[in-house]
């Protein structure tokens, strides 16, 4: 029989609430299924904690043992996927970050971050493929409150203003990064779009740190298609991505990789102790250009690259679909058909795009 796992000291659950319920029936894996490689009858939390530098972890009162594990099971893979992006195994920011499964859940949410007391939860049956997003969360406000620190802002991003610009939230490289990236979708096609839809009237939706912590899901799914990873407990699949309305379209998402990969250079850098924060300017109002089409691709590639985009845009208009009406389709395999396939588009389209770029080089050198 397995040790059951317990809260990993006493001050970690500060503000959760108190185990009155202990369950003992017994389930089968779920998150740890989402990932490659976890093992659930391997759990050391200790080692855990160590390793990725963690104020700890809580558990909630309808977890049984078999949940626990296969949550943290889950988490560790997710942390070691994560490290692997960031570079860097100080995740918990030197004790800092704790993680909490189903013990400080709240309406209607699938997850969220507590600056706090610094906790990121997941709930017991809603929180898969949110670590991301709320890690996101946690980065901005550990760097913001505690590395690169503004008067008026804890936030990098400036928190809950939901303002289009902060020229009074400036810092170091930190700031400027997360302010650049944050004022660029302000101004993109996509959340215009968004912005107009009376779905996400809700002012949740336009908060500055949440268009952060969503970018931040976003990209490290992005950068786990590059390493051929699947872990859909960590961030969902990217054909969600580049489809559901609150997210970024390819369009508005790929110039901005570049600033954020140099951002996780900075970031690995300071939390691996190499670096220094360095006073910048307010980033100026300047839109980040897409990528422009070449005009002498060949007839062949080109109507490969229509074909690609028709079939992509038909899923998009399925998932969409499904998405407005969840209820009905957020578990039926037609829905999680789709995002598979539209994963599979995602790929091909890279390899099209590979072919592209040889193609332009070839013409470059006759």
């Amino acid at each position: 029989m397995k040790a059951k796992l317990n809260d990993t000291n006493a001050s970690i659950s500060n503000g959760g609430r108190a185990e009155t319920y202990w369950e003992r029936k017994s389930l089968k894996p779920r998150a740890a299924a989402m990932v490659i490689g976890a093992n659930p009858d391997n759990v050391n939390l200790g080692k855990i904690i160590a390793t990725y530098q963690l104020k700890g972890f809580e558990f909630g009162n309808w977890l049984n043992n078999n949940d626990r594990y296969d949550r943290v099971t889950a988490a560790e893979s997710s942390l070691r996927d994560l490290s692997a992006i960031i570079k860097t195994k100080n995740l918990g920011i030197n004790n800092q970050i704790g993680i909490a499964f189903g013990a400080r859940g709240m309406s209607k949410a699938a997850a969220h971050y507590e600056p706090e007391a610094n906790m990121i939860n997941l709930t017991k049956e809603k929180g898969f493929g949110s670590l991301a997003h709320e890690y996101g969360h946690a980065l901005d406000y550990n760097i913001g409150g505690f590395i690169d620190q503004n008067k008026n802002y804890n936030a990098l991003s400036g928190g809950r203003s939901t303002a289009k610009t902060l020229t009074d939230n400036t810092g170091g490289q930190f700031r400027w990064y997360v302010n650049k990236i944050v004022d660029v979708i302000k101004a993109s096609e996509s959340y215009n779009k968004m912005a107009s839809d009376k779905k996400y009237a809700d002012v949740y939706w336009h908060r500055r740190s949440e268009i952060w912590a969503r970018f931040f899901e976003q990209y490290i799914c992005y950068k786990l298609q590059q390493l051929k990873i699947n872990n859909t407990f960590l961030c969902k699949r990217w054909g969600y991505y580049t489809l559901a309305p609150i997210y970024l379209s390819k369009k508005d998402f790929l110039p901005l990789v570049k600033v954020m990969d140099v951002f996780c250079v900075e970031v690995t850098k300071i939390l691996n102790g190499t670096n220094k924060v360095i006073a910048k300017p307010y980033p100026k109002p300047v839109k980040i250009a897409a990528e422009k089409k070449d005009p002498g691709i060949s007839s062949k590639l080109k109507k490969e690259l229509d074909l690609v985009e028709n079939e992509y845009n038909v899923l998009k208009n399925s998932i969409q679909y499904k998405t407005l009406h969840r209820k009905k389709y957020r578990l039926s395999k037609s829905y999680s058909d789709d995002l598979r396939k539209a994963d599979q588009i995602f790929q091909k389209q890279m390899e099209l795009k590979e072919k592209y770029l040889k193609s332009i080089k070839t013409n470059k050198s006759h």
